[in-house]
């Protein structure tokens, strides 16, 4: 399988998400969070399981679902270039 460079500086969380056992991903627009999700997706009839760690997420400006985890990533990533921007160029107002 070949893998994708996916650059982390343009990511934006769109939205939290929620992927089912079956894939299907589950979302609601900010400011809504996991937890109106998972009431989303129990008021819709859906039983399975919500809480594992790899079904929570988000939904990126690039329209991936990014895992919890990832999206730490992601984060961490661009607070190490910020602090590291700052450093060189003075204060940043954000």
């Amino acid at each position: 399988m070949e893998k994708k460079h996916i650059s982390y500086k343009n990511l934006r969380v769109e939205a939290a998400a929620i992927k089912d056992i079956d894939g299907k991903i589950w979302t609601l627009p900010p400011p809504n969070r996991h937890h109106d999700v998972i009431r989303l997706m129990r008021e819709s009839g859906y039983e399975g399981p919500v809480s594992h760690p790899d079904q929570q997420g988000f939904i990126l400006n690039n329209g991936i679902f990014c895992r919890l985890r990832a999206a730490r990533f992601t984060l961490l990533v661009k607070l190490k270039n910020l602090v590291l921007m700052s450093k060189i160029f003075g204060e940043i107002k954000i």
